[in-house]
């Protein structure tokens, strides 16, 4: 896993949670305290001297099934095999309710039994004869676990769909029982199944709903299983963050916070090193992002960008670091090897980046870049003897990756190509192509340095192979799974046809032997009877022709709809790829903050839109004629896909009327953006007439004088100077047609002073609801958030932005698109 690649952490992070897990269930298993197991053994012992005094069968297969149950815990699987068929051989052809219950309860655990010795397909054999008897004897506790138990094989084999209908069918049944606590874990496994496929808006609403249980029950469990929840919801807002927009790491940050503080209120140590382990990965992450922008200045003189975003790296790889010696502290006081050991190669991986940073065209102390490279191969070490001991061949794999990765930063190319080879070797055995993959990119890497070319391209070649083929494994899964569900259905509608046919002759025998019976009643009584079956006769055919007819009709009818539902999904996924695809266009239309960072001392901006594509949208541009640098935020009418169309053209005519020699000013732009909207929109003013349009605010920053000149549409501008907001108005007009459309807009002059804070917005935070009442944030609230914030660097400032607005907003919809440009002078 390359820690400081998105993509990479993401999917390698996916795979990190899923050993993890296993080792977890592996270490609750085999290292549970020495008195639990001397508790179980005890157990065991006393109902085998119980076993020894009972003669009634009732009593013997209860007991039977509760040693199954305890040697089940104690791993001993033969144990649990024999008392299990124990319980079935006396009462396999009992009717009796008591024994119907006991026997699906055998066979449930023989079930278990299959399945740890990873006979999956035995396994779900038992688990589906267990459901049967248990619906039989109505026993509704065991036909959850049965379902659950299902599930879980389902969602192993990556039969998703049928993973969610097992649990739905469970989450059924906890509701009827009101099952508060089993409503929400059922909820969460539903989440956890959403999260591994892939859907991550479900899995997301499923998490909240089993969150407002948790939070109701107002007790340990409640706490503990909501602060379980709220790292799952870490994880996915996390896993979902693409680019450089961070709104999604902020989003993720607050509930590994949240999480974190329940678990130190529970003192759920282990807990608290993983959530801090993840804290540590979302400031890596962060550091990520800047080190992408960084390498955009790269060959540019920007000496001061290049400053600024070297030291916004180096402050989240510290945060990142800081979280990682925590998580390792903890884990190291309760002797958690395999935490321990995942502690140390997070904090070598992470020295690493630092000292990588450091080492970047030389313009550190060469002694501080190597301490780090030293560190780094220290933790590495450390990380690399323990995960042999505990024989854990992929982390050994991870870990050679990482000295790799390190001795490539220290340009020690012999000692990391050596490494990332023993990487590769056991990553090949184990046939883990996403370790794989991530190994040929580095060899590149590596070989790209030594300007081995060839080798850097062979490389990267057999990257784009395995990494296409793990994308077509993706694929073909998704297909065989909803060939699966398609054979299902068919097979469900040709019992439910032959069940309808054996109706009909059972109907068809039933008046044959009253037929008989009615000519041995006498022969009066058969004319008088025949009469009255020739009648019903004929009424019966004509029912059943009528019935085949609706029959037919409702099988054409359902043909119909199913053409029409694969058609609504057909052109459902591709309006969705649409709108994800013009999600790319408008942030490749929008221009890039980071480049205009030489003309202010520093700027951030917030944008969140409601939907995937968003009707706000910012412009900065630096107009050479006239040496001003003009920044704007603007909201188009509407949000989503109409609000883009509209956002699209105000950013395409700002560009071009910001290029004409001729414009100088504020108004002027406004007044030529207000001309080509009418014109565009073939606005004419008339009754009846849509009058789309945007408000703006735009402000034009002169080098010299030190002044600048705002105009604005419907919006203001706020400046903050000496702790004090002055507010400055817009016109009280859109850009578009409107009563007053042949009005200039007011062009306001103001002189500057250094460190002065401007921001420009949307009404988007504004008019949010949210609160303990859910009313409107408004914009005096929005004023003495600035002044809280606006001595604060600019970073720093948009989380806080971001913070305030997933805050405030809370379980409440988001109305509105949201954007905040923020500029230091």
């Amino acid at each position: 896993m390359k820690l400081m690649n998105v993509q990479g952490l993401t999917n390698f992070k996916k795979m990190k949670i899923y050993i993890f897990l296993f080792f977890i269930l592996f270490l609750i298993n085999n290292f549970s305290p020495l008195s639990a197991q001397n508790k179980k053994s005890n157990k065991t012992d006393s109902l085998e001297k119980v076993l020894q005094k009972t003669a009634a069968d009732t009593s013997k297969i209860r007991i039977y099934n509760d040693l199954s149950k305890e040697y089940l815990f104690l791993k001993n699987l033969e144990k649990v095999e024999f008392y299990a068929n124990e319980v079935i051989k006396i009462s396999k052809n009992s009717t009796d309710n008591i024994f119907i219950k006991n026997h699906a309860r055998a066979l449930n655990y023989l079930g278990k039994v299959e399945k740890r010795k990873n006979k999956l397909d035995a396994a779900l054999k038992y688990y589906e004869k267990s459901l049967k008897l248990s619906q039989q004897a109505q026993d509704n506790e065991w036909i959850s676990r049965n379902y659950n138990n299902i599930g879980e094989l389902y969602v192993t084999w990556g039969k998703f769909s049928s993973a969610i209908e097992c649990y739905d069918e469970a989450l059924k049944l906890k509701k009827q029982a009101k099952d508060q606590k089993g409503i929400g874990i059922t909820l969460n496994s539903i989440g956890m199944v959403y999260l591994q496929w892939g859907k991550n808006e479900e899995a997301i609403k499923m998490f909240q709903e089993s969150l407002k249980i948790f939070e109701q029950m107002n007790n340990q469990d409640g706490d503990e299983y909501a602060a379980n929840t709220h790292n799952n919801l870490g994880n996915i807002y996390q896993n979902m963050n693409v680019g450089s927009d961070t709104t999604k790491l902020v989003m993720a940050m607050n509930y590994y916070k949240k999480s974190y503080n329940i678990f130190n209120k529970l003192k759920k140590e282990n807990n608290k090193a993983d959530v801090s382990n993840n804290m540590g990965n979302i400031y890596l992450q962060m550091a990520d992002i800047y080190k992408k922008m960084q390498k955009k200045f790269y060959k540019s003189e920007n000496k001061t960008q290049d400053k600024i975003l070297i030291s916004k790296r180096e402050l989240y790889l510290n945060k990142g670091i800081e979280q990682y010696l925590h998580s390792y502290e903890i884990r190291k006081e309760s002797n958690y090897k395999i935490g321990i050991a995942a502690s140390l190669t997070n904090l070598g991986a992470a020295y690493s980046e630092l000292g990588s940073l450091y080492s970047e065209k030389n313009k550190f102390n060469k002694t501080f870049q190597e301490d780090n490279f030293k560190k780094a191969f220290s933790y590495l070490q450390e990380a690399l003897k323990l995960n042999q001991e505990l024989n854990n061949q992929v982390e050994i794999s991870i870990t050679f990756y990482y000295i790799a990765q390190n001795y490539h930063f220290a340009k020690k190319y012999t000692n990391a190509i050596q490494y990332l080879d023993e990487a590769q070797e056991i990553a090949q055995h184990l046939k883990v192509k996403k370790v794989i993959v991530r190994n040929y990119q580095l060899f590149s890497d590596i070989y790209d340095s030594l300007r081995n070319y060839k080798k850097a391209l062979d490389y990267s070649r057999l990257y784009s192979i395995v990494q296409d083929s793990i994308t077509n494994e993706t694929s073909v899964k998704a297909i065989q799974e909803m060939q699966t569900k398609y054979e299902t259905e068919k097979k469900e509608q040709q019992i439910k046809q032959l069940d309808l046919e054996k109706n009909l002759q059972e109907t068809q025998i039933k008046q044959q032997r009253l037929i008989i019976i009615a000519f041995v009643g006498g022969f009066i009584i058969i004319l008088i009877f025949s009469i009255i079956i020739y009648k019903q006769y004929r009424e019966k055919k004509k029912a059943n022709i009528l019935l085949a007819e609706q029959k037919h009709e409702i099988e054409k009818q359902k043909n119909i709809a199913e053409k029409q539902r694969d058609h609504i999904s057909s052109q459902k996924k591709e309006i969705d790829d649409s709108i994800r695809y013009a999600k790319r266009i408008q942030t490749a239309v929008l221009p890039q903050p980071d480049l205009t960072l030489s003309h202010v001392k520093d700027m951030f901006i917030m944008f969140h839109p409601k939907d995937v594509v968003s009707g706000d949208f910012y412009f900065c541009k630096y107009m050479e004629h006239a040496k001003v640098f003009i920044a704007a935020a603007a909201d188009c009418t509407g949000h989503g896909v109409p609000g883009a169309f509209m956002s699209m053209l105000g950013v395409t005519f700002l560009n071009e009327i910001c290029s004409k020699p001729d414009i100088r000013h504020a108004n002027e732009v406004l007044n030529m953006l207000r001309d080509y909207i009418i014109a565009s929109l073939h606005q004419t003013g008339k009754f009846g007439e849509q009058k789309d349009g945007m408000d703006i605010s735009l402000v034009a920053i002169f080098e010299d004088p030190q002044k600048l000149e705002f105009s604005g549409a419907n919006n203001p501008l706020y400046i903050i100077r000496n702790n004090e907001l002055i507010e400055y108005k817009g016109d009280k007009m859109p850009i578009g047609i409107h009563d007053m459309a042949d009005k200039p807009f007011t062009n306001v002059e103001i002189t500057y002073q250094k460190e002065d804070c401007l921001y420009l917005f949307s009404d988007g935070l504004a008019d949010q609801f949210g609160g303990d009442k859910g009313k409107k944030y408004l914009y005096r609230r929005l004023k003495e958030f600035c002044l809280s914030v606006h001595q604060k660097p600019m970073a720093e400032q948009h989380d806080l932005f971001v913070q305030e607005f997933v805050s405030w907003r809370g379980k409440y919809e988001q109305i509105d698109d949201q954007l905040v440009m923020g500029i230091k002078l």
